[in-house]
């Protein structure tokens, strides 16, 4: 995640639905990060599906944006049997 803007853009709480997502490894440690023009965010999400079949979450960053401050990302992985 980049910010463009000239006021540092402040990630206040991540999170991820979806049984079969998970949040291995992110600049977010549980207090507020501070993202800007020269320290991006990064967020890396694993997709382990316990069944065959689609699976659907989200990951879910807040912040003090004023246009999205719940920015919403869909999640979607299909699992295949071994």
């Amino acid at each position: 995640m980049r910010n463009r803007g000239a006021v540092p853009l402040d990630l206040t709480l991540v999170t991820i639905t979806g049984a079969a997502f998970r949040l291995t490894q992110s600049s977010w440690d549980g207090g507020v990060v501070s993202v800007t023009s020269a320290r991006p965010a990064f967020f890396q999400v694993r997709f382990t599906p316990a069944d065959a079949g689609v699976s659907t979450g989200e990951l879910v960053i807040h912040s003090n944006a004023s246009n999205t401050p719940r920015l919403v990302i869909p999640l979607q992985g299909t699992g295949v049997a071994p």
